[in-house]
């Protein structure tokens, strides 16, 4: 097909004409040789200044084409030039400038006020939470729980009772767990 079009063998070509034992150049046009190249671009071809010095040939110039519209729901913006920056990027940038960094800035608990730790890990509402889980427990537990919630915590913390609960909360579970921890006789 390539040969067809241009008149330079292909490699399945060439491979046959080697096969034949020939030179694949003997099947080139001679407009493709450097002699016929040199002799027609031989002579200096010079740029015009201006269109205006273009030969009027009595042509009428050519027209666009008709406009078709294209289908499909039709573009919100138009198409900017490799010069121009994109609304989206103008936004962007727009958008960025005003905000600033959260980066190396400390942490302020939005309860107390108080800098290292935020509203979710606030020490006052943890407290809150225990007094408020044991004053639960009490109305419902037995009396042999103990009732402070500090007595609670002194005594989980200094009898390294092995918890199941992931949570940092004294629950009904780790009360229990206790209370079976101090009924075992110790060694």
């Amino acid at each position: 097909m390539r040969w067809e079009l241009t008149g330079i063998p292909c490699h399945h070509a060439i491979a046959t004409i080697w096969v034949k034992k020939d030179e694949p150049e003997m099947y080139v046009p001679e407009c493709y040789t450097t002699e016929l190249y040199m002799k027609s671009y031989g002579p200096s071809i010079l740029p015009i200044n201006s269109s205006e010095e273009c030969p009027k040939i009595g042509v009428e110039p050519a027209l666009p084409p008709i406009y078709k519209t294209q289908p499909g729901r039709p573009k919100k913006l138009r198409k900017r030039g490799s010069d121009e920056t994109s609304s989206k990027e103008l936004d962007h940038k727009k958008h960025n400038s005003s905000k600033t960094s959260r980066k190396g800035k400390k942490k302020n608990c939005g309860t107390c006020g108080k800098t290292g730790h935020n509203s979710r890990r606030c020490p006052i509402i943890m407290q809150n939470h225990q007094e408020d889980v044991q004053q639960q427990l009490g109305r419902e537990g037995s009396s042999s729980e103990p009732s402070n919630v500090t007595e609670v915590t002194r005594i989980i913390n200094e009898s390294q009772v092995p918890m199941q609960s992931s949570s940092s909360f004294v629950t009904k579970q780790t009360i229990n767990q206790l209370n079976q921890h101090m009924a075992q006789p110790r060694e």
